[in-house]
């Protein structure tokens, strides 16, 4: 399976354990994203506005899944809804200097090669308690295997990440940027052998 495929599995199982995760159903989007599958990717996004209709980003993603199908008055009706419930969303409705502000931050991101999400491989116990804990410096390893350079110091994070499961990290550009990212932390693949 490929790196998308495993992504889309871990995702499912998430969901799995958790239906009400509009979140997962995010990440599993954006894997489906990733591999140009947009059926799914729309399908996903609309669960997860059924499951969390104030989520402006989830609206935003299935417009701009909706614009690479050419169903461009979803895609609008997708950026207006989200417009409403947070500002300056959709390029389209931004100002020049905003829509350049949007275009450095994405290819900045783009250039230093973040990914939508990255996955750490921890030891842990049958409850999912980890051995130790991960660190910036093993999340900062895993994107580096993904061909992202940053330094420990640009990926914060709260409280010890002790568990498996999906966290948020902060990745902090020297731009002044700051994106978020979900972190799977997950059992290493041997574990499933």
């Amino acid at each position: 399976m490929g790196k998308y495929d495993n992504a889309i599995a871990d995702f499912t199982e998430a969901i799995r354990l958790d239906p009400t995760s509009a979140f997962a159903y995010c990440l599993r989007a954006a894997a489906y994203c990733d591999k140009d599958d947009c059926d799914s990717a729309i399908a996903d996004y609309t669960e997860a506005i059924r499951l969390k209709p104030e989520d402006a980003e989830a609206y935003y993603n299935r417009g701009l899944a909706y614009q690479e199908q050419g169903h461009h008055a979803e895609a609008e009706s997708d950026f207006a809804t989200a417009k409403g419930l947070q500002e300056e969303v959709s390029p389209s409705d931004v100002t020049p200097k905003q829509s350049l502000d949007v275009l450095s931050k994405q290819r900045t991101r783009e250039a230093l090669h973040i990914p939508r999400q990255v996955t750490v491989e921890a030891d842990g116990n049958d409850q999912g308690k980890l051995y130790g804990e991960v660190c910036a410096a093993d999340i900062v390893a895993a994107l580096k295997e993904d061909g992202c350079s940053l330094t420990v110091d640009q990926v914060r994070f709260n409280g010890p990440l002790k568990h498996w499961g999906l966290y948020k990290v902060e990745i902090h550009l020297a731009d002044g940027t700051v994106t978020e990212l979900p972190l799977w932390v997950v059992p290493p693949a041997a574990a499933y052998d």
